[in-house]
């Protein structure tokens, strides 16, 4: 109950959840969220299993060696879990207000009937967790990729950004000068503009451009793909793609990253689903007459 080796393996079990689930869903945050609770027990655990217990009843003794029949141990809640780490693991406290942002998100999502991992953008949680992760996985001087898949991490620090005041002012000059640009072009112009094709060999999302309102491109990365699952005929693979630039060809404003995409209020993360025919896959028309015929000769 108290042992640091076995929160670091339920850590790794749960996270190894998250990046075999074959959705990009609400399952898949919730893997990480609650292996994330086990790996903040962790340091904890190492420095001293008393920790972990309870002031109460016979839990410290319990976490001490010296187990109780008469009434079951019980550990300190999450909260007072996080103030503790900010003694024990120096860099703490710097994410501590992240981990506890994570804490309310799961919170609200098991124990509320709101759909809040649904309606939350991964970006919004995503960067606070490997914030977090790792800042314990370097105090317990451990392999970050033998917990989190490295397409996992490669999906959390692509969301990662900081929020800047200068990059939002930066923003706002730039809608500003797009606009303007957008404004003196004549009819013919915005026309011939609208039909610029896209560049050839890049993947991305058609949005309404925040300075003009045609529609610009949104220029995406592939992070992260799922494992494949059947549905009826179909083989079904779903790729998460993190926004890397926006163009609009029509007023001409460019934005790039994250922090820029974030700024001006534009997708920064597109979910695609891929289908294969499974008959094609695993030929199985060209079985389906043998296996008729087994059994008659």
């Amino acid at each position: 109950m108290w042992g640091y080796a076995d929160f670091t393996a339920k850590a790794k079990l749960y996270f190894r959840r998250a990046s075999e689930h074959d959705r990009v869903d609400e399952e898949f945050s919730i893997w990480l969220l609650l292996g994330l609770e086990f790996l903040l027990r962790a340091p904890l655990a190492k420095a001293s299993p008393i920790l972990l217990a309870v002031p109460e009843g016979p839990s410290i003794l319990h976490a001490a060696g010296f187990a109780s029949a008469s009434q079951a141990p019980r550990s300190i809640p999450y909260k007072t879990v996080c103030d503790r780490l900010k003694v024990v693991v120096p860099e703490f406290g710097k994410v501590h207000d992240d981990a506890m942002y994570l804490a309310n998100v799961r919170n609200e999502e098991l124990h509320t009937s709101t759909a809040t991992l649904a309606n939350l953008e991964n970006g919004a949680w995503m960067p606070k967790f490997i914030r977090v992760v790792d800042v314990l996985i370097a105090h317990l001087e451990l392999e970050l990729t033998d917990f989190l898949d490295s397409s996992v991490i490669e999906h959390a620090r692509a969301l990662a950004y900081e929020e800047d005041a200068k990059v939002k002012r930066a923003i706002e000059l730039k809608l500003k000068a797009a606009k303007e640009f957008y404004g003196k072009l004549l009819p013919a112009e915005i026309e011939q503009r609208r039909a610029t094709p896209a560049p050839q060999g890049r993947i991305y999302d058609e949005v309404a451009c925040p300075a003009c309102g045609e529609i610009g491109r949104v220029f995406m990365k592939g992070v992260r793909s799922t494992r494949e699952r059947i549905e009826e005929d179909e083989i079904l693979t779903e790729e998460v793609a993190v926004g890397v630039a926006f163009e609009c060809p029509v007023c001409g404003l460019t934005l790039t990253g994250v922090p820029e995409l974030k700024a001006a209020s534009l997708p920064t993360e597109k979910v695609w689903t891929w289908a294969a025919d499974a008959s094609e896959r695993f030929e199985i028309e060209n079985y389906a007459g043998e296996w008729e015929d087994y059994g008659n000769d």
